[in-house]
């Protein structure tokens, strides 16, 4: 026996915890045979059946389905298609040139004109620098 098993029986013992009233099981069998009859009698004053009603789907009801499904999911990946590539484009056109800077010139001089081409200020360019991060 495991440790469980021998402390629960050194607790409660080996006596069985449920009990019956006495004369239960005697009229037991009585008391479901007469509401067996009972059940049997409503049912069998049914003289008429409830009439089942089938629904048959046909073929072409389910094809219709799967073409508008297959409709459906072709439109949305072409919406997302177009979508993403006008987004794309769009990026591409908002990106800021580089251009390259000779040696000669200071990198305050090219910062300076670089921020009023895109009109921005240090907070927009430190934002962005963020943002990028």
């Amino acid at each position: 026996m495991d440790t469980e098993e021998k402390y629960i029986f050194e607790r409660c013992g080996k006596g069985n915890p449920f009990r019956v009233p006495e004369g239960y099981f005697d009229g037991l069998t009585d008391q479901i045979l007469t509401k067996v009859a009972a059940v049997e009698k409503e049912f069998a004053s049914d003289a008429e059946p409830q009439p089942v009603t089938l629904h048959v789907v046909a073929r072409k009801t389910i094809f219709r389905r799967w073409i508008a499904a297959a409709s459906v999911a072709g439109i949305a990946v072409l919406t997302s298609t177009i979508w993403f590539s006008q987004s794309r484009k769009a990026t591409q056109k908002t990106a800021i040139p580089v251009v390259a800077v000779s040696q000669s010139s200071s990198n305050d001089a090219y910062f300076d004109q670089l921020a009023n081409y895109t009109a921005m200020d240090n907070d927009d360019i430190y934002n962005y620098c963020v943002e990028q991060n």
